[in-house]
């Protein structure tokens, strides 16, 4: 399973705290998804070996593309994209 939640994500990915330079966009994504995300989908049942994920990073062209029309939907360059693998028991 696959889920997104892009405007939220975005929302937290402003936080300094997720954006910190000095650090690649799979760290600060990395940390986003420990802190912000593990804790609900343990909560929800999941086990920590059936959760991963990656950092997407948008076209070159889509980033140029959206700044121009100046769309303020998503404001970043990369995207988490989490992974949820049910292992069966």
């Amino acid at each position: 399973m696959t889920y997104c939640n892009l405007t939220s994500l975005g929302v937290l990915k402003s936080n300094p705290d997720y954006n910190k330079s000095g650090l690649t966009a799979h760290e600060n994504w990395s940390r986003l998804m420990q802190d912000t995300q593990i804790p609900h989908l343990l909560e929800a049942g999941w086990h920590r070996d059936e959760i991963t994920w990656e950092v997407y990073k948008l076209p070159e062209q889509t980033i140029i593309d959206r700044d121009q029309v100046g769309c303020e939907y998503y404001s970043h360059n990369d995207c988490l994209i989490p992974y949820l693998n049910k292992k069966r028991e």
